[in-house]
């Protein structure tokens, strides 16, 4: 807004000319509301980010960890480590595909309720689409695709950091765990009944 202004004003010449930019006003004072709500909406972006590359993470990593004698089986047959990496990294992906397709789903009743609220006149009119664009369709399924890619690295360089003997070895086991018990000497055990009662 303000270089066209100045454009005009330079078009006029030197003739006493006063611009009154009366919606660049209003958006200067709703500049940091409009700067504040994106920094938040991109920190949930960046949470669900992070919280579903570790949910994804601990999938993958139970997968390898608990079939590791299938995976040196099919090693041993003659599965390379490019095809290896293809099949985990394609099970990381069929955790995404049922996500993405939902959300795309989702997008457009939550979009006809939020630009039927902001914008009324001109959705009746058809002038907004609840049609999402190819721009936000393809950053969602980048998006999508980032999430299974770096939460599938470290579980393959796991599964193929073992040999093929230590993946055949069904006598060692390949998880241990550690069982804590805490018991309090001093705790009083009331009857169900009792407690019911009371």
């Amino acid at each position: 807004v303000q270089d066209v202004t100045n454009k005009i004003n330079d078009a006029l010449g030197f003739y006493p000319v006063i611009a009154h930019t009366q919606l660049l006003t209003l958006m200067v004072q709703s500049n940091f509301a409009i700067l504040f709500i994106g920094l938040v909406f991109n920190i949930l972006i960046i949470l669900f980010v992070v919280i579903s590359v570790l949910l994804i993470y601990s999938l993958l990593m139970i997968t390898t960890e608990t079939k590791t004698f299938d995976i040196g089986v099919t090693r041993l047959v003659g599965l390379s480590s490019y095809g290896f990496v293809a099949m985990i990294f394609t099970q990381a992906v069929m955790f995404v595909i049922p996500s993405i397709i939902f959300a795309y789903v989702c997008s457009f009743p939550a979009l006809y309720m939020i630009f039927y609220v902001f914008f009324d006149n001109d959705f009746v009119k058809g002038q907004i689409s609840i049609v999402p664009t190819g721009a936000a369709t393809a950053e969602a399924v980048a998006i999508g695709l980032f999430i299974p890619t770096l939460s599938a690295i470290v579980p393959i360089q796991r599964a193929l950091a073992k040999t093929l003997s230590e993946s055949l070895n069904t006598a060692r086991a390949t998880l241990s765990g550690t069982v804590v018990i805490i018991e309090d000497k001093n705790v009083r055990v009331v009857p169900y009944i009792i407690f019911g009662f009371l």
